[in-house]
């Protein structure tokens, strides 16, 4: 495993310069996102609306990778949940979600009449704090944001990532 790890992420590392999205997406997906965000890292600092989901999910792909190997190195995995039954957590998950729910109804409505909207970086950090759920129910309840990458394709790597998070939160 450890061999199969250095080969594809010096393969992935070589290659980021094809500019070959496609390739380089199945190589990141295959284990090779420590070369890709080595690549982020050294060569490709700019943040543009082009390359944003580009980078939002190689770096969701190498935490998520990092939880599985962690997860996977374990002898058994524990899929008892004591930290579902914590009140304050489902209360602060119960909440975070309506609040996002009614912030994308908000910036609906805003977008409706042409006013002023949320960034999406308060959306998506919505998101990242939890609030995925209450985003995606109000996104296809509402018919909001169901054409634009970031919240498509980045809430349900936000979904998958969080739910990796308990995971490795649960077996810790």
């Amino acid at each position: 495993m450890k061999t199969y790890l250095i080969i594809i992420n010096i393969i992935s590392f070589f290659i980021y310069f094809t500019k070959i999205d496609f390739l380089i997406t199945i190589i990141t997906i295959l284990g090779g996102s420590i070369g890709e965000l080595v690549n982020l890292i050294l060569f490709d600092r700019r943040f543009t609306k082009e390359n944003m989901m580009n980078k939002i999910l190689i770096i969701a792909t190498f935490i998520i990778q990092i939880i599985l190997f962690i997860l996977l190195s374990k002898k058994t995995i524990n899929f008892n949940p004591e930290l579902l039954n914590n009140k304050f957590f489902l209360i602060y998950l119960i909440l975070i979600n309506l609040i996002t729910f009614l912030i994308f109804y908000l910036d609906k409505q805003r977008a409706i009449k042409n006013k002023w909207r949320f960034k999406i970086t308060s959306l998506l950090s919505l998101c990242l704090l939890g609030g995925e759920i209450g985003a995606i129910s109000s996104m296809y309840i509402f018919n909001h944001k169901t054409n634009v990458n970031y919240f498509t394709k980045g809430i349900p790597l936000i979904i998958i990532v969080h739910f990796l998070i308990l995971l490795l939160l649960i077996n810790i």
